[in-house]
């Protein structure tokens, strides 16, 4: 009896935090950038506690109510199933299926992908395009470098500079900043995809060294770096790569498609490239000094040559050096 008056109360105290988060606006259209780590609280709870299906229909319609109420609108509500209930059930169900985290991480991050997609879709048959706006964007920075490089050359008028000189390098510049933005356009998808498997990643490390405080048998959070990609990401990388480069037309579907394939594997192949690097490390008998300096290294490998990283991810893939059996 003590056991259900705790359950009660852990179920009113995890509603009230949904609630709260309401109060602060957090499930509205910028809300989705959080997700889905705001659905860590209530998959924890489901995690550590068994409720009947009245019970989870309970606590969506309250919590679905108070948005509505605070928010005078339905956007909020489907914000919260995206953010919230879609990836708290997802992380539930790959945690019965008994994956590995790597799997997890990939599998649960392409399906909220696609749901976001469906979301994105939805909301631009109601006017708010999401991609036309992350263009919006960009074509805002554009502008405003172009503009921060005329105030340049009218300062340069002044002060003696070549002008002619100043102007050619401002006028190579700004088209080198316009060609990167319209490849960052072009490479939407792959953005949003590669944004959301790395947070749904984040979210999923956090849940597990949570929950395995109270729950028996869950996955180690080491598996993070005993995994590899599988070789046939590194095929479908190279078919990305020679569609690329064969093709010459910006607007073929086919080569939009190669591009951010070649974009999402390029990130991954980086990741586990810098991981199994660490794992290595980590694994070497080397004093702790050494091994800092060595993870600095990494660090400074991703950020100044990454595709370094993404080379030793592929000989990773094939090769299988650090003799893993987790493959994603």
């Amino acid at each position: 009896m003590e056991d259900d008056k705790k359950n009660v109360i852990k179920f009113i105290g995890i509603m009230i935090i949904y609630i709260l988060l309401s109060a602060l606006g957090i499930f509205g259209q910028v809300g989705m950038a959080l997700m889905p780590i705001v659905s860590i609280p209530f998959a924890l709870y489901c995690m550590k506690n068994k409720m009947t299906l009245q019970f989870h229909i309970i606590f969506h319609i309250v919590v679905s109510a108070s948005i509505y109420l605070m928010m005078q609108n339905v956007l909020g509500i489907l914000i919260y199933i995206v953010s919230v209930v879609a990836p708290a059930y997802m992380i539930l169900y790959l945690y019965k299926q008994r994956l590995t985290l790597p799997n997890m991480i990939m599998y649960g991050g392409l399906l909220l992908s696609g749901i976001a997609f469906v979301y994105f879709a939805v909301m631009k048959g109601i006017g708010f395009d999401f991609e036309a706006q992350f263009g919006a964007v960009l074509d805002t920075i554009t502008k405003e470098f172009s503009m921060t490089l005329e105030n340049v050359i009218s300062m340069g008028n002044t002060t003696g500079v070549n002008i002619s000189e100043l102007q050619a390098t401002a006028a190579q510049t700004k088209e080198l900043v316009a060609i990167s933005m319209e490849t960052l356009k072009a490479f939407y998808p792959a953005i949003v995809v590669s944004q959301i498997i790395i947070c749904f990643g984040i979210s999923i490390m956090i849940f597990n060294t949570l929950a395995r405080r109270k729950v028996k048998g869950l996955p180690s959070t080491g598996q993070i770096l005993e995994y590899r990609l599988s070789k046939v990401a590194v095929v479908l990388l190279m078919i990305a790569m020679v569609l690329t480069d064969t093709s010459n037309s910006s607007s073929n579907e086919i080569l939009l498609l190669a591009l951010n394939l070649m974009s999402f594997l390029t990130n991954f192949f980086e990741i586990t490239g810098a991981l199994s690097l660490i794992a290595l490390l980590r694994n070497t008998a080397v004093g702790r000094g050494i091994k800092l300096l060595g993870y600095v290294g990494i660090v400074l490998l991703f950020i100044l040559s990454p595709y370094l990283l993404m080379f030793y991810g592929c000989l990773d893939a094939i090769f299988n050096y650090r003799k893993v059996s987790i493959v994603v």
